[in-house]
Formats: C-alpha cells, structure tokens, sequence
C-alpha cells in the first residue's frame, strides 16, 4: 500500500506532551488523528521533572506504589507504544527534564512541529488560578498549541436533558 504523496507542511511533525495513565489518552488520540491527516511523524514527549530523589505514588488494583522518573517513563513509553500499536504512522518517543511547558516548547521549536499536542489539567495554584502546562505552553512556545480536555461525565452530562424535580 503506498501512501498519499506528502505536501512540505507535512514534513513538520506533530508533537505530543504525555504523562503516564490514561487521562493522557486523549491528548494522544487527538494528536495521532492530527498526525495521520496530515501523513507526517508523531514526536511523542515526556517531560520528568529536574529535581533529584524525584517519586510518585502511582494507583494500582493493589494501591499506591511509588515509581522513580526512569520507571514513569517507561511506563509513559509502554502506554504509547499499545495505544499506537495499530497506527499506520512513524511515530518517536523523547524524555526530557525540566519544567514541562519549557521543554514540550523547546521539543516543538526544535523538531518545527505543525502544533503541539497537550492535555488540559486543572490544577490550581495557591492563589486559586489555573496555571497549567497548557497555558504556560501557549504563552511561551512558538508553535500553535492544541488543548485537549480530560474525558469527563461532565461531558456526558451535557448532552442528557435536565430535568427540574
């Protein structure tokens, strides 16, 4: 099967900013349907934090378990590698270090992505404002930036008539 022939704006990758665990999906979906419209490279990266004696607690069926950034990042490279086992595309995996809207706007600047690909999550600062990669990425990167919200019941919700009782 041969594929379509590529216009040069094609030639400019698509990235993607992941973090471990399925809320990531649809960031990843999102920029994998981007991607293969486009006929180019998916750059799939994932950004662990600089500071040393770094761990999370991870949920698992059994609890929490910590994982160091090596583990995160394989498990982050595990989850791309089944959620795009069927993609017809090349894709790459990076990890960097640092704060994450500084190296996803680097990864973009270097690679001259088409956009950058990242997943909304609300988190609040002690001032009670939202200051999420996101935003941060958006006011600093030099590429169009694809905010991707989380799968929500809030969504589905939505669409169900409200009915007064």
């Amino acid at each position: 099967m041969s594929r379509p022939v590529r216009h040069p704006s094609a030639l400019n990758p698509v990235i993607v900013g992941m973090r471990s665990g399925s809320d990531e999906l649809p960031a990843l979906e999102r920029a994998l349907e981007l991607a293969t419209q486009r006929h180019t490279h998916l750059v799939v990266v994932h950004v662990i934090p600089a500071t040393s004696g770094f761990a999370i607690a991870v949920p698992t069926a059994a609890g929490a378990v910590a994982l160091t950034r090596e583990e995160l990042a394989d498990r982050c490279h595990l989850d791309c590698e089944l959620a795009l086992a069927g993609a017809d595309l090349d894709w790459s995996f990076e990890i960097r270090a640092g704060d994450a809207a500084t190296a996803l706007a680097d990864a973009a600047h270097r690679h001259r992505a088409a956009c950058v690909v990242v997943g909304r999550h609300d988190h609040k600062t002690s001032i009670g404002r939202f200051r999420c990669t996101a935003i941060r990425l958006a006011e600093t990167s030099d590429r169009p930036v694809l905010v991707v919200p989380l799968r929500d019941t809030r969504a589905a919700a939505f669409d169900q008539p409200h009915h007064d009782s």
